[in-house]
């Protein structure tokens, strides 16, 4: 089944505009007054893709500090940055993934056991 897409919303710049900045160039390929711009345009939308792929994405954008967030195309729910549920009900979109939709599940972990690397159970 195929994952639902997430689009990274960026939702305050922070104090270092100019990191910021750098960041969304690094992220969309827009030049610098393109990307100066988009932040007078606040909340923008700055990446999409698998939850799991735009872990670099938010972490670059936090990292010059601005604020971001994954957010689930299919619902419109913000996908928890702690591992936890949004809430305990599925998404209420009416694609055919709702029930699997990942901003409603704790993201699984994943190990390396015997050098192959899987999805670890969950702990009691």
């Amino acid at each position: 089944m195929e994952e639902p897409e997430f689009v990274v919303v960026l939702t305050d710049a922070g104090e270092q505009r100019i990191e910021v900045i750098r960041a969304v160039r690094s992220l969309t390929g827009l030049g610098p007054w393109q990307s100066s711009l988009l932040l007078e345009e606040l909340p923008a939308t700055v990446g999409a893709g698998c939850l799991r792929d735009l872990d670099g994405a938010l972490a670059r954008l936090r990292e010059a500090g601005a604020h971001a967030m994954a957010r689930c195309r299919s619902c419109g729910r913000d996908a928890p940055q702690d591992g936890t549920l949004i809430d305990p009900g599925p998404c209420d979109a009416s694609a055919p993934w709702a029930s699997y939709c990942p901003a409603s599940r704790t993201p699984p972990r994943w190990g390396v056991v015997d050098g192959y690397f899987v999805e670890l159970p969950d702990e009691p």
